[in-house]
């Protein structure tokens, strides 16, 4: 079993550190992948903060599609692990279930 934790902008991996330009806000562990939902600071437009890591080779794997549209701006703010996929959650009020292996959309949910 990995050791993994993640402090600020680093995601720690067997004391094997990744730098990333954005502070980590949670995490999720699928086989061998690393979810990862980052925070995008105040005035920045990213809709595009999730992806998730290989834990053997450390690498990008997916990053998630950009949200539809409602706000120009609509970051993802939280996620949920469900036994199949994941729901992402962002400013619009829709959550999407992603696939935790490649990251495709499975459906949308509005929540608002």
């Amino acid at each position: 079993m990995q050791n993994i934790r993640f402090e600020n902008k680093q995601l720690i991996v067997d004391e094997e550190t990744i730098d990333f330009s954005h502070k980590i806000k949670d995490i999720k562990l699928y086989e061998n992948l690393i979810l990862i939902l980052f925070i995008v600071p105040k005035g920045e437009i990213n809709n595009q903060n999730v992806c998730a890591v290989d834990m053997n080779n450390k690498s990008i794997v997916w990053r998630i599609q950009e949200p539809d549209f409602i706000y120009d701006d609509s970051p993802y703010t939280n996620f949920e692990d469900l036994s199949e996929g994941i729901v992402i959650g962002n400013w619009n009020g829709i959550s999407y279930e992603i696939n935790k292996k490649d990251g495709s959309r499975i459906r949308g949910i509005q929540t608002k």
